[in-house]
């Protein structure tokens, strides 16, 4: 089985990689990543490849921070489209449980787990696949990237009281002090951070020009490559189908359009809002069919499917055979 993850993940790591004197399309072709799949952050790639090209690329860079690194220039961008969702939430505890179902389907093998006490709320990152390859970078780079999304979901006010990871200190560890803060601890049993409890109870506060900046960011595949309707409306069922709000009404909120314009200007272009999500569950369907491990409910709930007969009568009237015989020919 194949875990994968959004290409989004690796937006920043050209420019990162550049700025230290490195070439990103030769170790990216060298850890077995298509170049070609970062100019789609909704393409799907290899977790595990990732994680090779993150050991990879410090080893080039001679520097064991590279996960940190790319962690500092993410925020709410690195979850894409559903980022604009997420931040209209009633307060940051809804916001993290909707990253939460968000995560598993779009970044298959992440567990990432939330804990509330009295006085703490404790937040872990795992990966299934933590036995096949080494996932020091990875940890670091979804603590790091969690960590400032909490703090631009609570308008700047987010700070761990303690974060405990798994890897070895750092011969340098500045960037880590400075991603995390000075409550830092290595050799833990787990990757880990703790913050007051009432986080999850502040109202969401992302900065207006923030918000302005993703509305804007997230119709884009570069970053001067505006996309068609089409494609803004595929981006957006594909953020929101795993929040179980899939919807011409939530979508067209997403893209900004009213849901009656967004229909008009789609049957403009000869297509009905209806056929496009299907084309995107089917899309999706074959993505996980193919490469997860998700079994048919998950998969149903996952696309916005009551049941999984639901699911199996749309797939087979698009590829004319069942979800299951579909990935039995696939994977053979």
């Amino acid at each position: 089985m194949e875990y994968i993850i959004r290409s989004g993940s690796l937006k920043h790591f050209p420019d990162l990689m550049v700025e230290l004197g490195q070439n990103p399309i030769r170790l990216l072709e060298d850890s077995g990543i298509e170049p070609a799949a970062l100019r789609d952050p909704d393409t799907y790639i290899s977790y595990l490849r990732m994680a090779r090209l993150l050991d990879n690329a410090c080893a080039t860079c001679r520097r064991s921070d590279i996960g940190a690194l790319l962690a500092m220039r993410y925020g709410l961008d690195m979850i894409g489209a559903l980022a604009p969702l997420i931040s209209l939430q009633a307060t940051v505890g809804r916001a993290l449980e909707l990253i939460q179902r968000h995560i598993g389907f779009h970044a298959r093998g992440l567990v990432f787990d939330t804990e509330r006490g009295p006085d703490e709320v404790a937040v872990r990152v795992e990966f299934e696949f933590a036995g096949r390859v080494n996932c020091t970078q990875l940890a670091t780079l979804a603590m790091g990237a969690l960590r400032l999304v909490l703090g631009q979901l609570a308008g700047g006010r987010a700070f761990p009281v303690a974060v405990g990871l798994r890897r070895t200190a750092p011969p340098d560890d500045s960037v880590y002090r400075e991603l995390f803060g000075p409550s830092i601890q290595y050799r833990q049993s787990a990757d880990c951070m703790r913050f007051p409890a009432e986080l999850l109870d502040q109202p969401v506060q992302v900065e207006a020009l923030l918000r302005e900046r993703m509305g804007r960011v997230w119709r884009q595949f570069g970053l001067d490559v505006p996309v068609s309707l089409t494609q803004q409306i595929e981006r957006a069922i594909r953020a929101s189908l795993p929040t179980g709000d899939c919807n011409l009404e939530q979508v067209a909120r997403m893209v900004d359009l009213h849901p009656r314009v967004l229909q008009n200007r789609l049957r403009d272009e000869g297509k009905r809002f209806r056929d496009v999500l299907q084309s995107v569950r089917t899309e999706l369907a074959c993505q996980h069919l193919q490469h997860g491990d998700l079994s048919l409910t998950q998969l149903a709930l996952n696309l916005g499917y009551s049941e999984v007969s639901a699911l199996s009568r749309s797939f087979r009237s698009w590829t004319g055979e069942s979800p299951l015989a579909w990935r039995l020919r696939h994977r053979a």
